[in-house]
């Protein structure tokens, strides 16, 4: 059913609004850019920022030029994360992650949605993102979290959102054949989101 609702956001912003809109991002979010030399993944920056499948609204996300809205061609990013490809999709993991602190009002919600579905379906490439990547810092952890915990929060039936949690975690580990650094990761992950939540 949230599917539904994030394919619905995304088709009503589609209708709603102009791609005219481009906001600037404050300097906060502008100085933590990364170096084109920076690696992610096993490429540098700069590869994914000249990569001809990666579209520019992830770029422009990236570099601070836009900022999280609930706009189609935003929204859609958030889909593309879902989708397997070892190749660009390091890079939108990278960019939603820098737009959580961010996030707001449509897009806040959509993201909630995305990425409580990522943790649950692609746990072992998400615990394998903060188990190698000098890029993502606990900060991020923290707020991937507090997203998931958002989404769980919304989605749970009032005073169910423990369960929930429990259910989360149980797809979790099924989802992911893990090692037993990476179970730490998961198992400290879900800790967080219990933390949060209410």
């Amino acid at each position: 059913m949230r599917h539904l609702i994030l394919i619905f956001l995304i088709l009503s912003q589609y209708c709603c609004h102009s791609k005219d809109n481009k906001g600037e991002v404050d300097t906060e979010v502008r100085s933590t850019a990364l170096s084109s030399d920076s690696v992610f993944r096993g490429h540098p920056i700069s590869f994914y920022i000249r990569h001809k499948e990666i579209p520019q609204v992830c770029k422009d996300l990236f570099n601070g030029v836009r900022q999280p809205s609930d706009e189609v061609d935003v929204l859609s990013l958030l889909d593309s994360v879902l989708k397997t490809n070892d190749e660009t999709g390091p890079f939108y993991f990278l960019t939603i992650t820098r737009t959580m602190k961010n996030a707001d009002g449509a897009y806040a919600e959509a993201v909630g949605v995305m990425g409580k579905l990522f943790v649950e379906t692609k746990t072992k490439e998400f615990v394998d993102y903060f188990n190698s990547e000098r890029l993502l810092t606990d900060e991020d952890f923290e707020e991937w979290a507090k997203t998931v915990a958002g989404e769980i929060e919304i989605a749970a039936e009032e005073g169910h959102e423990k369960e929930d949690l429990d259910k989360l975690r149980t797809n979790m580990k099924l989802n992911c054949r893990c090692n037993e650094g990476q179970i730490k990761i998961m198992n400290d992950f879900v800790e967080r989101v219990r933390r949060v939540l209410p």
